[in-house]
């Protein structure tokens, strides 16, 4: 069967479309808030009460009547010493006319008997003969130094939506609310499975003509920053039922079942019949792209395991793009996330590029700050180039030459 004209592949808008168009059934986990970074929250975190749930002292000073507040006037110190009241976790007193008490960063404000409180900073007062002294009395006004009840927070408002990735500053956020568990969305399990008789793990003796096997190390690390959970990398020799067999036992256990290589056209490309052998239906089997032309997309209802098959070049660089611009809408979704998963940004070209081509060409880059520039890539398998890209340019198809300081579109790699 002879390889089809590019008028006749799918578009990436139209394979976008495909792959947006599964149903997908994200499933959720409940975990400890010590084990939430980077997890994706599945249900909201409502407040449970006001931040702060009291008048507190935003410092450590004195709190006074700011009606007292009067030029040479000096105050008797309720409690002077005696250290249970002021303190941060300790209950309030009734603080009387005329009178200061000393308080500390976070202690609840004392009961006024009547009008505002503020609080005097501790640099600006002194204690003469068992009396506050204020020193710098001008800078005081009405409640200064003290965060009023609710100001951070009311009670029953929303603190983080669904489907927020938890940072340490949102996971602080429902610390403060006192969860110490919370529900999450399960990351996707994904099976690996390479293929080709000519490639070799890394670290293995290589023979003249094979290659090590840059691919599985590559998306290992790559579905992984994508949320997702690698449970196995396997390798199927190039032999239609030795992948029949190997992808079988992969995608029993996972979600989501990724190939790599053998997914084109040659005489030993067995992926796509033995992905139908598997019962899954073919999507996706070439789509108007580079690099990454050769992309294969399946899906099967089954009772368990991989609902979903993915079929990658065998070439890192187009096993990135494919995974990145394509295969990840999906993943996203898988995890709880919106199908548009990748930062995009305009950018301003800091080099000329060449003619894109008739397919769409997604080119590795250097993105930095609004700057990008263009890498040129010596072949789909150039991973020396592609180890210094944090960016892919969209070229549409068709788009011609670009000058220095023409603006682009681009998506950022994951990091």
């Amino acid at each position: 069967m002879s390889d089809l004209p590019v008028d006749n592949l799918l578009t990436v808008d139209q394979a976008t479309a495909l792959i947006d168009g599964l149903a997908v059934r994200p499933r959720q986990e409940v975990i400890s808030l010590s084990s939430a970074a980077r997890r994706r929250l599945a249900v909201a975190v409502n407040s449970p009460f006001d931040f702060p749930r009291f008048d507190r002292s935003l410092l450590d000073g004195f709190a006074i009547h700011f009606a007292d507040v009067k030029p040479d006037a000096t105050f008797p110190l309720t409690a002077a010493g005696a250290q249970t009241t002021g303190l941060a976790g300790q209950p309030p007193s009734t603080l009387a006319p005329g009178h200061a008490q000393q308080i500390m960063t976070g202690a609840p404000l004392p009961y006024s008997v009547v009008g505002d409180l503020c609080v005097v900073p501790v640099e600006q007062t002194q204690i003469t003969a068992g009396r506050l002294v204020l020193t710098a009395a001008g800078a005081l006004r009405p409640n200064s130094g003290i965060a009023k009840r609710a100001s951070d927070f009311v009670a029953g408002r929303e603190v983080l939506p669904a489907g927020t990735v938890l940072t340490p500053q949102s996971i602080a956020a429902i610390a403060a609310c006192g969860h110490a568990t919370l529900a999450v969305f399960k990351r996707p399990r994904i099976a690996l499975v390479t293929t080709g008789n000519e490639v070799t793990a890394p670290g293995q003796a290589l023979a003249p003509a094979a290659v090590y096997d840059a691919s599985t190390a590559m998306l290992s690390a790559l579905l992984t920053a994508m949320g997702c959970e690698v449970i196995s990398a396997t390798h199927a020799a190039d032999e239609p039922a030795a992948h029949t067999g190997e992808l079988r036992q992969a995608a029993a256990k996972a979600d989501v079942l990724f190939i790599t290589g053998g997914v084109s056209m040659g005489t030993h490309d067995f992926v796509p019949a033995a992905l139908e052998s598997l019962g899954f239906n073919l999507l996706i089997r070439k789509v108007r792209m580079r690099p990454g032309k050769p992309f294969v997309l399946g899906h099967r209802e089954a009772d368990g395991g991989a609902h979903v098959a993915v079929g990658l070049p065998g070439n890192p660089v187009s096993g990135l793009v494919c995974t990145t611009i394509l295969a990840g809408r999906l993943l996203s979704r898988l995890a709880g996330g919106p199908a548009d998963h990748l930062s995009v940004t305009r950018a301003t070209l800091t080099a000329p590029t060449t003619v894109a081509g008739p397919r769409t060409y997604f080119q590795p880059a250097i993105l930095s700050g609004s700057n990008v520039t263009p890498l040129d890539l010596a072949s789909s398998a150039d991973v020396f180039t592609l180890a210094r890209a944090n960016a892919l340019i969209l070229r549409p198809a068709g788009d011609g030459l670009r000058a220095c300081g023409d603006p682009v579109t681009v998506f950022s790699l994951p990091e």
